[in-house]
């Protein structure tokens, strides 16, 4: 019965020295790079945008903020840290920062949350490439113009300066045989 009693409390002080190791490794935000240039296909303009962050957290909530027009990426149960944050080779995203926060929802009480301007009607999905790589898919619907409809050429007026036209040749000839004829 004491063998059990210590086992179990073995294992329940293993779990607990275990999950604050592995939620204080230390998480750095590192760099934000576009992929590629634009993709602009039919209907929409695509931006693929890579967050360079060591030991990417496997869980991530990526969420628009329409009161502010920030774009959130939220980090649960850690801290992160980061250098001078820029920008480079997109104006699509502005005015990067880090924050961290303390939360009700994470078990450590601890969240950090990257956020960017980013214009109203922009549609975002992240997809983790590797263990330090983030990266944001944001694009946003062509809006097509209304087709101006052409004038169609007026039938009637064509023929009416046609028909002038050959009136009045017909009177230049009949002038110049007159004065050829007297």
């Amino acid at each position: 019965m004491k063998a059990a009693f210590l086992y179990v409390l073995f294992v329940m002080a293993a779990c607990l020295y275990v999950t604050p190791l592995s939620a204080s490794e230390e998480v750095f935000f590192k760099a934000i790079l576009p992929v590629e240039p634009p993709k602009i296909t039919e209907e929409k303009v695509i931006f693929n945008i890579d967050l360079l962050i060591k030991n990417l957290p496997k869980e991530y909530w990526v969420h628009y903020n329409n009161s502010v027009n920030m774009l959130v990426v939220e980090f649960f149960n850690i801290d992160m840290k980061h250098k001078d944050l820029y920008i480079r080779g997109t104006d699509l995203i502005k005015n990067p920062e880090v924050l961290n926060l303390e939360s009700n929802t994470a078990l450590t009480k601890k969240s950090a949350e990257i956020r960017f301007s980013l214009p109203k009607k922009w549609h975002t999905e992240a997809t983790a490439i590797s263990d330090s790589i983030l990266r944001l898919q944001i694009w946003k619907y062509i809006e097509v113009s209304p087709q101006i409809k052409k004038k169609k050429p007026n039938i009637i007026l064509i023929a009416a300066l046609i028909c002038s036209g050959l009136c009045l040749a017909s009177i230049g000839t009949t002038l110049i045989f007159r004065s050829y004829s007297d």
